[in-house]
């Protein structure tokens, strides 16, 4: 067996976004670098207990999931160096990656995203001690039944007027200027998808499986034959893994359901599972790092997706007992942890009246052939491609998967119908930390064609081209989509449906 590499995949908590000549190396956040007694104001922390704590430390007896690297339930805590963020405090990374529109946190934001409130209010507070970091609260700010800490100097004095923080280009992703440069909070371009109808696995995507249709199959992370959980020292830190799995599957042409088992919450961050071309070994793993052209990806999960059923009558085609599993792991804990997360698959008995497959639509060639690769020093650069498939009859799309590298940025599909007529399958933000597969249910009929829009910001003074590392980048929509084999037509990859714009 054979490790391909280059990216498809989640790179968790990556340092978010570039800072100014205000940047914390020149030590003007120093002084945050130390333990500050106080309480969080309970309005804060009624905030961060809905949108942070899901990964962020949600009890003082346990560490952070998901492979976060810092805590966030105290007011100590914002106080912290920030792991990975070049020498800052927590409460300032914070801010960066609230407003950021690469890396942004919430991580689960296009499930559970952070209302307006719950933004301004930690803007506002984030930013209103400027270089000293945000105050504590003052004793009419507790929670009920709060009580100050020993030596916290009682209660704090407002001031004047909140200031509210610097720029937040948000559209473009670009620079973020830190509070104390005053002014307003830019908006920057929205961050809300029009196009397609939520995040597959969370619930709505199909009615559940009745299990006397299945063969579940339990693929899972394994450091021998025998299901030993396998090992996650402490310190690991961005450790893609990829484990082999021969299911000797009786007769089964379909997967009906992908149901995750997430075993140690601390140092997963997700798993990604393929349907392998070639023999795998039960037990046989091996670091790898996400682009398999000798597999099909069949399934994924991330924090805040749950169960993905498929319609009643519609099953992934499965086509080997082979499979592998990738899954990505950060081990924050100080400890040396285990871990047997993955995937229980129903491998159906039974074949439903639909085969789905997924397809492989976008750009394969930008940068080679004499294409236009991503211009150098460029912003919300367009890099496309048309599906133009030779339809007999309709085709039903389930899903969409958009996957690009570090530069990406964002990703539209529309549907030119053969009448004129033009539909937004797709359009929503992209981020490298986390990709998302949406349920985007419509029908392509003959004569129509589908143009995936891919959208990067390049800083580098030299073009970027097509390619598997993350140096270089890609632009692919998988596309799930029944009958399968039925989009097809043009393209570097087997079942892909690639051409010029």
């Amino acid at each position: 067996m054979s490790w391909r590499y280059g990216t498809l995949g989640l790179v968790a908590l990556a340092t978010a976004c570039s800072s100014n000549a205000s940047d914390p190396d020149d030590n003007s956040q120093g002084a945050s670098h130390i333990s500050k007694p106080g309480n969080l104001p309970c309005s804060v922390q009624q905030a961060l207990e809905r949108n942070c704590a899901r990964c962020h430390n949600p009890d003082p007896a346990r560490t952070p999931k998901f492979g976060a690297p810092m805590a966030m339930n105290t007011y100590e805590d914002l106080f912290q160096v920030a792991p990975e963020e070049k020498n800052i405090p927590v409460w300032y990374a914070m801010y960066q990656r609230i407003n950021a529109t690469t890396g942004a946190m919430p991580e689960d934001r296009d499930i559970n995203p952070m209302s307006d409130g719950d933004k301004n209010l930690l803007n506002s507070w984030l930013s209103f001690g400027q270089n000293n970091g945000p105050p504590a609260a003052t004793p009419d700010q507790l929670c009920a039944g709060q009580q100050p800490p020993p030596g916290s100097g009682g209660s704090t004095g407002q001031g004047g007027s909140t200031g509210q923080g610097g720029v937040v280009n948000n559209g473009s992703g670009g620079s973020w200027q830190p509070p104390e440069s005053g002014g307003s909070t830019g908006q920057g371009g929205s961050t809300n998808g029009a196009g397609g109808s939520g995040i597959v696995g969370t619930g709505d995507a199909g009615p559940k499986v009745d299990p006397n249709e299945c063969e579940f199959i339990d693929i899972t992370a394994r450091a021998d034959a025998a299901g030993t959980p396998f090992p996650v020292p402490a310190g690991t830190s961005e450790l893609y893994q990829c484990f082999g799995f021969h299911a000797d599957l009786k007769g089964a042409t379909q997967a009906f359901s992908f149901s995750p088992m997430i075993d140690n919450d601390q140092v997963i961050h997700h798993w990604l599972l393929y349907q392998a071309s070639g023999p795998e070994t039960t037990g046989q793993s091996s670091a790898c790092l996400g682009f398999h052209p000798d597999g099909t990806l069949i399934a994924g999960w991330a924090p805040g997706a749950g169960d993905w059923n498929l319609p009643s009558d519609v099953g992934v085609e499965l086509t080997s007992s082979d499979f592998l599993l990738e899954v990505h792991y950060n081990n924050y804990s100080g400890q040396n942890m285990t871990d047997k997360s993955g995937v229980r698959m129903c491998a159906g008995k039974v074949a439903r009246p639909n085969t789905a497959g997924i397809s492989w639509l976008g750009n394969d060639i930008f940068g080679g052939f004499g294409v236009p690769g991503i211009p150098p020093l460029s912003t919300n650069a367009p890099i496309a491609g048309r599906c133009r498939p030779n339809l007999a009859g309709p085709v039903q799309i389930l899903t969409s998967w958009p996957h690009m590298h570090k530069r990406g940025r964002r990703m539209t599909v529309e549907i030119d119908r053969a009448g004129g007529a033009v539909e937004m399958l797709l359009d929503k933000p992209f981020d490298f930390n986390k990709q998302w597969q949406y349920s985007t249910p419509t029908t392509i009929n003959p004569g129509d064609s589908i143009l995936t829009t891919c959208y990067f910001d390049n800083p580098d003074a030299t073009q970027v081209s097509f390619g598997e590392a993350t140096t270089n980048e890609m632009c692919f929509d998988f596309t799930l989509a029944y009958p399968a084999h039925t989009l097809i037509g043009g393209g570097l990859h087997n079942n892909s449906c690639i051409s010029a714009p």
